[in-house]
């Protein structure tokens, strides 16, 4: 575990930094819209990263406003979806489609 620590591939949180990071997770607002998309947004001050998102099914592509992603998946499985940095008060559109 320290090594993965020390790769940068294990968050170890004090109680505190963890309580601080839920607290802004809780503003994180998920929206399905008539489309089938979904609107994330950052209610929040400040930016939040790590926001992962997990899909029914294995997915096929993602884009956030436009914008292919190509991280989702990894190590973790292809249905898990990591957004990047959602910066204070930004608002994305997302696009999954399932395989």
């Amino acid at each position: 575990m320290q090594a993965m620590r020390e790769a940068g591939l294990l968050w170890t949180p004090t109680m505190s930094t963890f309580g601080d990071y839920l607290i802004l997770l809780a503003n994180v607002s998920i929206e399905t819209n008539a489309d089938g998309s979904y609107t994330i947004s950052n209610n929040n001050s400040e930016s939040v990263s790590g926001v992962t998102l997990l899909a029914e099914s294995a997915i096929k592509s993602v884009t956030i406003d436009g914008q292919e992603l190509t991280t989702f998946g990894g190590k973790y499985g292809e249905q898990e979806i990591v957004l990047p940095t959602l910066t204070s008060t930004q608002t994305s559109k997302l696009v999954v489609n399932l395989k």
